[in-house]
């Protein structure tokens, strides 16, 4: 069965985001990951995913976050 491969966007990519994140990675999905922590940065950088310097607040914008295209959002 041939799978399509989509483009991911994590939002928080604490301990249960990362771990998603990794796993869509390691399915060959293209992941964008939305992480403050310098650790778990350097770590998702290690494994091809990339992040988003994103945080949810009032009146944060969300338009780098529509730019991405991505065509699933997994928040967590």
């Amino acid at each position: 069965m041939i799978m399509r491969k989509d483009k991911v966007l994590v939002l928080g990519a604490g301990g249960v985001g990362a771990w998603t994140a990794r796993s869509l990675a390691e399915r060959g999905h293209e992941v964008v990951a939305t992480t403050s922590e310098p650790q778990t940065i350097q770590a998702l950088r290690c494994l091809g995913i990339q992040n988003l310097l994103w945080r949810w607040e009032p009146g944060a914008s969300w338009e780098c976050l529509i730019a991405l295209q991505a065509s699933r959002w997994i928040v967590t």
